[in-house]
């Protein structure tokens, strides 16, 4: 690494994750590689070996794996006299396979890859009230503490505790139901703002999950509009709630483009809006609205694993469905 500066005597455990900045492969974190503390750059192993261990016969193997299938990826394009020295063209990307089972497929899923059910609404709980004490403390420097002792948060900060609530209960009822789904929790929309609650990856396909929680409001439905323009909407406590219908159908669109040009582009994705803590009969049972499943936690799982024989793509395997899952978890990062 005489290019970049001097290096340590030994590689390091890297605490961050990164790209070797002469290959590009990917080095995850707590994984051994060399860092350059002047120049900021990393180096992998399979770059600049650890002179104080001996070459594994498997590493050079796959090292030699690596380059012959950048070559080929880069075709006509790639001169592979370039190669001939280890370096790799920064043009190309390095595909970066998942850690795969004992059998050959794609290794479980970690918990952190999976996400924490209702994480977002927590920081953004914990995001307002800390700014309103702020606040507070600066607009009455002597008695903002005893303000903030006898006062509330308002309604508008509350609400996200409530909904933080509602997505574990959602979140544990679905990790309940593993390994016959894979679930990813509270994932980022790219380039916005909104999240998913909750991504499962089922025998009958792909299931997006937005969680609801209103206390002890009547769940039903009521025939809106003309003769000639009826519709079902759907009504929470006596208001009109059938945006969360459209929402959900927007969410799931979302998911749908995600899979375009994949392996998994075949796969159904259905919504559902699982209410907690609402009012519904004794013998109620979900409905759908517009394709859109309205249930609450106890019929949740049910029909995720209710496979129809004639539907093309349904009894995903449970290799299969993580396949899903990664895909879906490189698709929408945790939030």
């Amino acid at each position: 690494m005489d290019e970049v500066g001097e290096v340590r005597e030994r590689p390091i455990r890297v605490r961050w994750a990164g790209s070797c900045h002469r290959c590009s492969v990917f080095v995850p974190t707590r994984s051994m590689a060399w860092w350059d503390h002047k120049t900021k750059v990393l180096t992998c192993l399979s770059c600049v070996p650890d002179p104080s261990v001996p070459a594994s016969p498997v590493a050079t193997l796959a090292a030699s794996s690596a380059v012959e299938a950048l070559v080929e990826a880069a075709g006509a394009a790639t001169d592979p006299s370039a190669l001939a020295d280890g370096t790799v063209p920064a043009s190309v990307p390095v595909p970066v396979p998942a850690p795969e089972a004992d059998g050959g497929g794609p290794g479980p899923l970690t918990d952190a890859e999976r996400g924490t059910a209702g994480a977002s609404a927590r920081a953004e709980r914990l995001r307002r009230s800390t700014k309103r004490e702020e606040r507070l403390r600066a607009k009455h420097p002597r008695i903002g503490g005893l303000l903030l002792a006898v006062s509330d948060d308002p309604t508008s900060t509350k609400v996200w505790d409530q909904g933080a609530v509602g997505e574990e209960r959602v979140g544990a009822r679905l990790d309940e139901a593993r390994p016959r789904i894979e679930v990813l929790h509270d994932r980022r929309i790219p380039r916005s703002r909104a999240n998913l609650d909750h991504l499962v990856v089922a025998p009958t396909g792909i299931w997006v999950v937005d969680t609801k929680r209103y206390l002890d409001r009547r769940i039903e439905t009521r025939v809106v509009g003309r003769r000639r323009e009826r519709q079902l909407h759907l009504f929470v406590g006596g208001r009109d709630r059938t945006g969360l219908v459209i929402a959900m159908h927007k969410q799931v669109a979302q998911v749908r483009d995600a899979l375009i040009g994949s392996d998994h582009e075949h796969l159904a994705v259905r919504g559902a809006l699982c209410f907690i803590g609402a009012t519904v009969g004794f013998f109620a049972r979900p409905f759908e609205i517009d394709g859109i499943v309205v249930t609450w936690p106890k019929h949740l799982i049910a029909p995720m694993l209710e496979v129809d024989p004639g539907r093309e793509g349904a009894d995903l395997s449970e290799v299969d469905r993580t396949r899903v899952a990664r895909h879906l978890a490189d698709a929408f990062r945790p939030a």
